[in-house]
């Protein structure tokens, strides 16, 4: 999305769109983030590590333009059987890590998983955009 001649007068936050490039308000380290999600009160968005954040509208800032986003390519896990062992990727990596094994499908590119050797029998509903598969070992 083009930034409007008249942004000036309308703050960031009510036109950062889907596919929108931002850095984040007060961070000097030039990372990019590129906008998956425009929600009422924050942006869901990735980094070039493929790692899902969310954030504020208000602490965005777009990124000038001619500013690229070089995503790291990852392979696109699209289907997982009971059993798989897996690892999350992602803002799952930082809430569960370890490894987790595929208790269930769920059809719509979801699937249940359990913590490998239990976690007193919780378990977790995730996209299979947040999974990498990974050995049992």
């Amino acid at each position: 999305m083009s930034e409007p001649e008249f942004a000036h007068l309308i703050p960031v936050s009510e036109w950062i769109d889907r596919g929108s490039l931002v850095h984040i308000k007060g961070k000097e380290d030039g990372q990019v983030y590129r906008v998956l999600k425009v929600n009422p009160k924050n942006l869901s968005m990735e980094d070039e590590e493929g790692r899902t954040w969310r954030l504020d509208k208000r602490a965005a800032v777009l990124a000038p333009r001619g500013t690229v986003f070089n995503a790291a390519p990852r392979p696109a896990v699209t289907e997982v059987w009971p059993g798989t062992v897996v690892t999350f990727t992602g803002d799952m990596m930082l809430r569960a890590p370890g490894k987790y094994v595929c208790i269930a499908q769920m059809g719509e590119g979801r699937a249940k998983f359990a913590k490998l050797n239990g976690d007193g029998g919780r378990y977790w509903r995730v996209s299979l955009t947040n999974v990498a598969l990974s050995s049992a070992e």
